[in-house]
């Protein structure tokens, strides 16, 4: 299945007063969704990183989310919730990931499920954010690539 994988750093996007919305819709949004098209990618990840910026200002995560949606649905794409701990201060870790497949194809995938480990269908899941599909980074990064260290601290 093609896939496609993207980080962006949204950091300084929340740093602006005010947030500039119409400005990630015109310019990142039309790139993102020209570079989905181009790819032609059955399965999308978005990685944000730095979502909130240094104030942790994340009140328009949810206009983000929408303009996404609001782009991707018209080519076909079935899409996730944002997938981000943000109801936990002492757990924000800064990141964040928004899933789209091809709606043809969302019967056929699958999420793991850490604490059974096991893979279910998608179509169990009620949400993306029940914690047993949504752990906390360090519980993933830890078990699958050790206390590895960047240049940032430790990756957990």
């Amino acid at each position: 299945m093609r896939t496609l994988l993207l980080t962006y750093n949204l950091g300084g996007f929340f740093e602006e007063s005010p947030i500039p919305i119409d400005s990630f819709e015109n310019n990142f949004v039309v790139l993102f969704t020209r570079l989905v098209k181009a790819s032609n990618a059955r399965f999308v990840a978005l990685n944000f990183q730095e979502i909130g910026g240094k104030k942790k200002n994340c009140g328009c995560l949810g206009q983000i989310v929408d303009i996404l949606k609001k782009h991707m649905t018209p080519l076909g794409y079935w899409s996730s919730e944002f997938l981000a701990n943000l109801s936990n201060p002492n757990e924000f870790t800064g990141l964040g990931s928004i899933v789209f497949i091809v709606e043809r194809y969302v019967e056929r995938a699958e999420l793991w499920n850490f604490e059974e480990s096991c893979y279910e269908p998608l179509s169990l899941a009620s949400s993306f954010n029940q914690s047993v599909f949504f752990q906390k980074y360090a519980f993933h990064t830890k078990i699958l690539f050790g206390p590895a260290k960047s240049r940032k601290g430790y990756l957990h």
